[in-house]
């Protein structure tokens, strides 16, 4: 048994000068069909990224792609520091992108409208308020910079097609293959217009009833 509590001591040192930040594994031990079975169980931990300590940060983080692990690139290291710091890729700026009143005005109006939608009586219509800038800018959509707004990623999403990789694509295809096509779509701009644009596509195409 004192050999057991050697080898998990040993384990638990070489994790934590091999790992930067600094990783604390929760090791026991099990005792399965007469042997004695050392239980390392590393939770995921929210100062992201971990690397080894003697490649560091930029050649020393390794994810995992299937059943192996790969170095990480500059770009995925970068993910994993807006995860560590609790951000989304939502809130963060969109440098350069411009935020007008136009845009502004029609997502307030827009989100009105969808609210206005979600309610059938009209006392309830009455108690529903108009949406605000400042609303806007509470759910991290602009963000105050001195005396101007600048836009997040959210924001772009929300009032543009900016973001080449944001769009929806709906196909309908003759028979079980995709050799040929019966009706094809794109959808840009908006995210929320994209997703009724792509709604009102299978309601077109739909064959049931329910």
């Amino acid at each position: 048994k004192d050999s057991v509590f050697q080898i998990m001591d040993g384990i638990a040192n070489a994790v934590s000068d091999c790992c930067e930040p600094q990783i604390i594994p929760d090791i026991t031990f099990q005792n399965i069909d007469g042997k004695c079975v050392v239980v390392v169980s590393i939770y995921p931990g929210v100062n992201r990224p971990y690397y080894l300590k003697s490649a560091g940060k930029d050649q020393g983080v390794y994810v995992r792609v299937a059943g192996t692990s790969r170095l990480a690139d500059s770009r995925k290291i970068r993910e994993l520091e807006i995860e560590g710091a609790n951000l989304s890729w939502d809130e963060l700026v969109c440098v350069g992108y411009p935020v007008t009143e136009q845009a502004v005005s029609k997502l307030c109006q827009d989100i009105y409208g969808y609210m206005l939608r979600s309610v059938v009586s009209e006392e309830e219509k009455k108690e529903i308020p108009r949406v605000t800038k400042e609303q806007l800018i509470n759910w991290k959509l602009l963000k105050k910079s001195e005396e101007r707004l600048l836009a997040t990623n959210g924001f772009v999403l929300l009032t543009s097609d900016s973001f080449p990789f944001a769009r929806i694509q709906c196909a309908l295809f003759k028979g079980n293959d995709r050799d040929e096509f019966i009706d094809k779509k794109e959808y840009t701009g908006p995210l929320y217009e994209q997703i009724e644009g792509a709604y009102q596509f299978v309601l077109r195409h739909i064959n049931r009833g329910a």
